[in-house]
Formats: C-alpha cells, sequence, structure tokens
C-alpha cells in the first residue's frame, strides 16, 4: 500500500463493485479525500484510520456485510 500513500491530493476514490472483503487502514492517510465509494463489496468491517480523513463529505458504504462502524465513530 506504499502507492497509495503518496496519493495526497487524490479527492475521488470509486472502488464499488470490485469483491473487496477489506480495506487497509492505510486509506487513513488520503488527508485530501471528499469522496470514498466503497458499495457493494464484501467488506464486513471498517478499519482505524478512516476517522482521520478529516475532509470526507461521500462515504459510499452500501451492499457490504458490515457488522459495525465503531471505526468511524
Amino acid at each position: 500500500m506504499e502507492t497509495i500513500n503518496s496519493l495526497h491530493s487524490l479527492k475521488n476514490l470509486d472502488i464499488h463493485h470490485n469483491k473487496l472483503n477489506r480495506i487497509h487502514a492505510s486509506l487513513g492517510s488520503l488527508g485530501s479525500l471528499e469522496t470514498l465509494e466503497l458499495g457493494w463489496n464484501q467488506i464486513d468491517s471498517i478499519p482505524d484510520g478512516l476517522q482521520y480523513l478529516k475532509k470526507l463529505k461521500v462515504l459510499g458504504l452500501g451492499g457490504n456485510k458490515l457488522k459495525s462502524l465503531h471505526a468511524l465513530i
């Protein structure tokens, strides 16, 4: 995930419908991210780190297998 850490100015990331079963906590280092679309995957938990996305306006999580949003609170 070193590559994604270098995308400091990335504002939109759409990785929905990709059969992902987890997301890496390093997404939390994308400080400019405003839109993160993760819907319609197979994600069952949100890792610590995403709460640091202070500019995030849109978080798409629909159609996943989430049990808790505790990491976002």
